[in-house]
Order: C-alpha cells, then sequence, then structure tokens
C-alpha cells in the first residue's frame, strides 16, 4: 500500500479488529524494550474493548507464564548467518489470517512486516508502521557481502525502509525518532509522523517509594538492559571498578541477557569483582528487586524511548543514564535524573560518586521522577492515540 502522501487517522469505532506484529516476544531471553512496548500497546487496546491479535515469532521456549488479554500467533524463526529472517513466516501467518477473516487496522513494528504491504494491500486493510530502532541511515548503504557493512548486515535497513515507505500512518514513541525519521524520509512523508510518547504500567508506580541510602551502608547499583554492544554496559563496568575505589563495598547488579554476556563477565572478574549477573528477569520479578538498591544506572549509547529507564524512574530509584537518543527526553532533560555524555566512563564515574554523596537530594529528585513519568506516559493514552482517539 504505497503512501500518496495523505495525512489519514484509524476509524475512532469501539470494537475495532487490530493486529500487531513485532520480531521475537517479550518472554525470550534476548527481548528488549521494543518487544515489550508491543506487548502493552496490544494489551492497552485490547482493554478499549478492541479484538487484540499479535504475531510473535517462536525462538526457543518463549510461552508467557500469564494470561494474555489478546489472542497470540506464532510465526515460525529462521536465522542465516546469526540474523533472523522470520518476515516469510510472519506473513504466512498474516495470509493465513486474512484468508477467512478481516482486521481493521495493523500495526508493523519493524522490517519482520516486509512483506506486509502487499498482502495488506491485495486485502485492503489499512497498515500503520511502529518506529522502534535506534539508528537508520539516511539513505541505503550500498550491498556487498563481506564486512561488516555486508548485505546481511544492511539487509534489516533496506527491509524497514521499504516497510515505513509503504505504511498509511508512522507512529514513533519520541521527538527524537520523529527527527531521525525526517530527515531519512521523503519530504512528502513527513507530515504521516505521529509522535505518541509511550507508556509505563501502573504497577511501576505503585511500588514503595525509596528511602535514601544511610551513611556508611554499601552502595547498591542496578541496570537491566539486553546485554548487547548498543547498551555500553562495558563503560559502566569500567565506571563501577574506579567507584569501589572509593566504596569498596559497593556492589553493581546486571539483569538480563545478550550476546555480550560472556564478556562483560569476564570483564567484571579483570576489574576486581563486585558485579553479579542474575540473567534474564521478568518485570514483575525486577520490580521485586528494585527495593533492594539506590540507584539505577544506564550506560546505553542509543535509544528510540528508553522503556527501562522510564520504568526505573518511575520504581522510584535515583536515575544515571546517558544524554543519548530520546534519553533527555524522558529524563526531561536532565531534571528528574541525572544525564552523562555516552561512552564516557569517567563521567560516568563522577557522576555515580556524586548521586552516592547526596543520598537525600537525588532520593527527593527521584520522587520527583515518580511523579512525572506518571503525568507523562500511560499506555492507554498512547494505544488511544495511535488509533486516532485523542
Amino acid at each position: 500500500m504505497r503512501n500518496d502522501g495523505k495525512k489519514r487517522c484509524a476509524p475512532k469505532t469501539a470494537g475495532l479488529r487490530i493486529c500487531h506484529a513485532i520480531f521475537s516476544s517479550p518472554w525470550h531471553v534476548r527481548s528488549g524494550g521494543g518487544q515489550w512496548a508491543a506487548h502493552h500497546l496490544a494489551a492497552a487496546m485490547a482493554g478499549l474493548g478492541h479484538d487484540v491479535h499479535m504475531i510473535f515469532s517462536r525462538a526457543g521456549q518463549t510461552t508467557p507464564a500469564i494470561s494474555l488479554p489478546y489472542t497470540v500467533h506464532w510465526a515460525r524463526y529462521h536465522e542465516i548467518c546469526d540474523k533472523a529472517m522470520d518476515f516469510v513466516g510472519q506473513a504466512a501467518i498474516l495470509a493465513g489470517i486474512l484468508a477467512h477473516s478481516r482486521f481493521d487496522i495493523v500495526f508493523c513494528h519493524g522490517e519482520n512486516a516486509f512483506l506486509f504491504p502487499w498482502i495488506c494491500q491485495f486485502k485492503g486493510v489499512p497498515m500503520d508502521a511502529v518506529f522502534h530502532p535506534v539508528r537508520m541511515p539516511a539513505a541505503p548503504k550500498a550491498w556487498n557481502l563481506t564486512g561488516s557493512g555486508g548485505l546481511l548486515a544492511d539487509l534489516d535497513y533496506h527491509m524497514l525502509r521499504t516497510v515505513l515507505l509503504r505504511s498509511r500512518r508512522i507512529h514513533v514513541f519520541s521527538e527524537r525518532s520523529r527527527e531521525v525519521l525526517t530527515r531519512m524520509m521523503p519530504t512528502r512523508y513527513a507530515d504521516l509522523l505521529n509522535c505518541v510518547p509511550a507508556g509505563v504500567t501502573g504497577d511501576w508506580l505503585s511500588l514503595p517509594q525509596h528511602e535514601p541510602r544511610h551513611a556508611g551502608e554499601p552502595p547498591r547499583l542496578v541496570t537491566w538492559s539486553r546485554l548487547e554492544p548498543i547498551k555500553g554496559l562495558p563503560i559502566l563496568l569500567e565506571a563501577f571498578a574506579e567507584v569501589r575505589r572509593v566504596h569498596s563495598n559497593a556492589t553493581l547488579t546486571v539483569i538480563g541477557e545478550g550476546s555480550q554476556h560472556t564478556k562483560l563477565e569476564q570483564q567484571a572478574i579483570l576489574l576486581g569483582g563486585g558485579v553479579h549477573f542474575l540473567g534474564k528477569r521478568s518485570p514483575m520479578e525486577i520490580q521485586e528487586l528494585c527495593g533492594d538498591f539506590h540507584l539505577a544506572v544506564f550506560p546505553t549509547l542509543g535509544e528510540s524511548f528508553g522503556l527501562a529507564i522510564a520504568e526505573a524512574a518511575a520504581s522510584g530509584l535515583p536515575v544515571v543514564a546517558s544524554d543519548v537518543g530520546s534519553v533527555p527526553e524522558v529524563l526531561e532533560h536532565g531534571a528528574i535524573g541525572r544525564l552523562v555524555p555516552p561512552g564516557n566512563s569517567k563521567a560516568l564515574t563522577a557522576t555515580i560518586l556524586d548521586v552516592l554523596s547526596r543520598p537525600g537530594e537525588h532520593s527527593a529528585i527521584a520522587r520527583q521522577a515518580r511523579l512525572s513519568i506518571g503525568r507523562r506516559f500511560d499506555w492507554t493514552r498512547s494505544a488511544l492515540a495511535m488509533l486516532g482517539e485523542r
């Protein structure tokens, strides 16, 4: 369904039949904020009385242990040279559903929906894109078969660009993402970009407020994310080693899984220890652990929203995060959390030590952060905005 440049909104009628599709699922061991965002949006739309279906890709044990308010369809997962190639399986699921029924709108959350535009066009179904990626090139790279810029490495970008250019509307979670897309999309598509702030679920906001760290109490730091290069965790480990020169009893807990797990464990040992890797944990498990910590640190090198950062602020934890991507928007440009230059371990060390030296002041900032996050980020409002029901 090639875009004609005209701005349209989804129908405002209750009881829509809606489909979301995203690579992997929130319950896969290496899932990230994008999968959870798709889940929360689908759940919010179901809560508004719509019949919502979600197409996930099954990779390993991904079946959730909780009851879901929407219908799940599992697509076959394919991988070539460590690159996910599940767009065929997801397209087959969508085509199979549309062969005997209809959706009022389909939301595509990435390059996994590469074949969706042609299926939706053939069936006359409106299709919107939801833009999550951290980076997007202004123009396609030259394709080749070798090196870090090879065909498979670049293919995701070309597939995603195709999905975006053929969508009716493009929803983004931050002004930063809107800026990125404005630069790389043809001018006629600019008015199709819809900035929809993401949400935070109420259970984060209802956690008990953290008490400031007492003098002499061992500082306990935490971070949670995918353990991938984009999250900048080697920088945090370097900074934490310096923090332990001042607070020798400090600990850092790392929650998450990813391709860098073994390397990060080895680095932590070489730098002197004090780091605990807990592996993958569900949001509920992280919430239960939050009360054990004094500070959440996110050394990310790029974010299209920063769901974990918003959740940490909503929990009442003081937050230190990289001044990159959409993070300044989430933390109100430093008003409700400390921002540091990305990739700068010295600046990160100094900021962590400063926060630890003034626990009362930063506890008060954390209380304001919780109020700010609760006021600005709500998944039901996000769902309404995406459906044109502001």
